[in-house]
């Protein structure tokens, strides 16, 4: 027997997904947010998506901007990804300084990088679409960068669990991904 759950709360069956903190920069304001609502959404050309409330710091400048970037935090980063999600960029004069995580300069955007991630993309926004309480930015993938002890063509899953990525549960509660099975394909 299943038990029923709250329609406000079904996404959290859909997305136990990879943490990421968005980031961005407009003119001398730069800030980032952590975020797990985030999909590829098609190989050519490359894109991928993010879902950004508009109350938040971070909207803005994606909007005003039209980039962002996503920077994919390790499990070591957890408490800064819980900090990050506490306090505003509104409200202070720099976040990164604030958690305590370093911004490098985009390498193909003005959206800054994270140096402690394993991963960082950057993003040109080719749509946005309100979607109820969210604009979901479409980004078309105009560079990426990947740990390589985290990350070859897949998620590794090394040993040392601080180079696992962060998935989030709803809440309070996060997660790692345990072991990486293979499956390979059938003749049918």
């Amino acid at each position: 027997m299943k038990r029923e759950i709250p329609p406000r709360r079904a996404n959290r069956l859909l997305n136990p997904g990879c943490v990421v903190f968005v980031t961005a920069q407009n003119a001398n304001r730069s800030n980032f947010m952590p975020a797990a609502w985030v999909s590829p959404v098609s190989h050519e050309p490359p894109l991928c998506c993010v879902a950004v409330a508009p109350k938040r710091f971070t909207h803005d400048l994606i909007a005003s901007s039209g980039y962002f970037g996503l920077a994919i935090p390790g499990l070591d980063l957890v408490d800064k990804v819980r900090r990050a999600g506490d306090i505003s960029g509104a409200d202070v004069a720099d976040k990164f300084a604030e958690v305590g995580l370093t911004p490098l300069p985009g390498r193909a955007t003005p959206a800054p990088r994270i140096e402690e991630c394993l991963a960082n993309l950057e993003c040109e926004v080719v749509d946005k679409v309100t979607t109820g309480d969210h604009t979901l930015f479409i980004g078309r993938v105009v560079a990426a960068e990947a740990d390589p002890r985290a990350f070859d063509e897949t998620w590794l899953l090394p040993e040392d669990r601080s180079l696992r990525p962060v998935h989030h549960l709803g809440g309070e509660w996060f997660a790692v991904l345990e072991a990486r099975v293979h499956v390979p394909k059938t003749n049918r």
